[in-house]
């Protein structure tokens, strides 16, 4: 047992390694050791697996209990206490897995090896897909490493790459445990990674168009950035002179679109004042943009109309488009909120649970309509703010939802809270993959780093450093773009690979075994 123990610990280790993707192999070694130490039996195997997926916590997401007690005024005590539970709230689909494949177990055994370690694969693909992970990083996210010879991405998304991870991982173990030579997932592995190779991943198009953005990391810290919010006039100062400064700096050519991280703007708005009058826009960003003749996109708080201010879910966490004359163009409230930090993750348990808390956490409302934003030279672009660009659901929904497809996207996020971490990194590079899955640059601007846009190719412009006063202009050349094969049908075109991969190896497995038989009877 204390073996399984060091393994499971090893297998952690190994997994932490892919989250940013240092080795992107690592994790397919992370899952032959965990599926090793498995034996099928129903509590030793979901023991193994709370110490895999608590090494995950230990080595990859350590930064979780501090984030919790600074984010969310919670005692850092009580915060390592939550812990515990971490592993059943970031890794779920593991322990789903588990239960799912001991309940089916003796009907696997009639299958033979190949397609029982495709199964297996395939079950495991969509548990990750489907069931909610706070921090969705996928087994098929390290790939990411070898960017741009990712061509199938586009059409099957990342769980393909979770797929035949799981399948390689699975034929390898069955070797080492000695149940059989699984030389269907070598080869299968062998072709898809072949594929890729052959497909990288380009990004052109028709009818290029050209925005001049200038991105500002203020690097505003947290203690800065909350005395500001609570009406501190020093910090309140500090705050306007950073956005200002860095804003207005001189350049060659002229900034189209300005933008500004999550929650830069510290006092709550009003859009629907604002869509009305520019009287009702903040002073200093009239000024600024009088000043640089541009438009500004940029995080901050919206009044919910619905409710009192004194009220839990009074506001909204928003991104504002406000063009150069000072008025509202359109405004996005986020919609899937950071639990513990902006919500409750217990359903309608909330409303129970808020009074007891109020004091301690914030609870800002969740937003219900999508938002399609244009800028003067006809671009246009959508928005997520932090963690909505790691779910890819959430982001087919959205661009799905728009009759016109955007050029871009715009993740507003503010990863301070993290400290310098791991954090900003695991961050950084599960967002490139929505670049990549729909065919788009996503614009990634940041309050304390790191800041850049993230290109379709797997390609990244200038990226700014953790902690430092940036900003960064370029020219976001973006193209007419239809939806992907991913974004049209999501996991639909991965169900179809695994029903032709499926009867393909069963029709080959019973001429072989025909054939097997056939000779057998003709020399007896």
């Amino acid at each position: 047992m204390v073996l399984k123990i060091f393994l499971s610990l090893l297998a952690s280790f190994s997994y932490s390694l892919g989250f940013p993707p240092r080795f992107f192999l690592g994790t397919i070694i992370s899952l032959i050791l965990y599926f090793f130490c498995l034996n099928g039996k129903l509590k030793s195997d979901l023991g193994i697996t709370f110490i895999y997926v608590f090494g995950m916590f230990l080595f990859g997401y350590y930064w979780i209990p501090q984030t919790i007690s600074e984010f969310g005024e919670m005692p850092l005590v009580a915060a390592q206490i939550l812990s515990v539970f971490f592993p059943f709230v970031l890794m779920p689909h593991f322990f789903c897995f588990i239960i799912f494949s001991f309940l089916i177990r003796k009907k696997l055994e009639k299958f033979p090896l190949p397609l029982k370690n495709c199964i297996l694969a395939f079950f495991f693909t969509l548990l990750e897909y489907f069931i909610p992970q706070q921090f969705p990083a996928n087994i098929g996210h390290p790939f990411l490493q070898i960017a741009p010879f990712l061509g199938l991405a586009p059409i099957f998304g990342v769980p393909i790459y979770s797929f035949f991870s799981v399948w390689i991982s699975f034929s390898i173990v069955s070797l080492l445990k000695k149940e059989g030579k699984d030389y269907f997932g070598i080869a299968f592995f062998t072709l898809f990674m072949m594929t890729n190779l052959v497909l990288p991943v380009k990004y052109d198009g028709l009818n290029p168009i050209s925005t001049r953005i200038r991105m500002v990391q203020a690097n505003i810290g947290n203690f800065l950035k909350v005395d500001s919010e609570k009406g501190g006039v020093t910090s309140r100062e500090e705050v306007d002179f950073r956005f200002r400064k860095y804003s207005t700096l001189p350049t060659d050519k002229k900034i189209d679109l300005i933008i500004w991280p999550e929650t830069a703007y510290p006092e709550i708005l009003h859009s629907k004042d604002m869509k009305v009058s520019a009287e009702h826009t903040p002073l200093i960003i009239r000024e600024i943009l009088k000043e640089t003749n541009s438009m500004l996109f940029f995080g901050g708080y919206d009044q919910n109309g619905n409710l009192s201010q004194n009220s839990a879910e009074s506001n909204y966490n928003s991104g504002f488009l406000i063009n150069q004359k000072g008025i509202l163009e359109g405004v996005f409230h986020k919609q899937i909120l950071l639990p513990f930090g902006e919500g409750l993750p217990f359903g309608h348990l909330n409303k129970y649970m808020i009074p007891y808390l109020e004091n301690h956490m914030s609870f800002f409302a969740r937003g219900d309509q999508f938002t399609l934003f244009k800028i003067g030279n006809n671009a246009t672009f959508i928005s997520a703010i932090c963690y909505e660009i790691l779910f890819p659901q959430y982001i087919r929904e959205y661009l799905n939802s728009s009759k016109e497809q955007p050029q871009f996207i715009i993740n507003l996020t503010n990863d301070s809270w993290y400290g310098r971490s791991s954090e900003p990194y695991q961050h950084l590079s599960l967002s490139h993959w929505r670049a990549i899955e729909f065919n788009l640059p996503v614009v990634r601007m940041t309050n304390t780093g790191f800041t850049s846009v993230l290109y379709p190719d797997g390609s990244e412009s200038k990226r700014t450093q953790l902690y430092t006063q940036e900003i960064v202009d370029l020219d976001l050349k973006t193209f007419e773009r239809i939806p992907t094969i991913y974004q049209r049908w999501g996991i639909i075109p991965l169900c179809g690979l695994f029903i032709i991969i499926y009867f393909g190896v069963l029709i080959f497995l019973d001429r072989k075994i025909f054939r097997f038989r056939f000779k057998r009877n003709t020399f007896s």
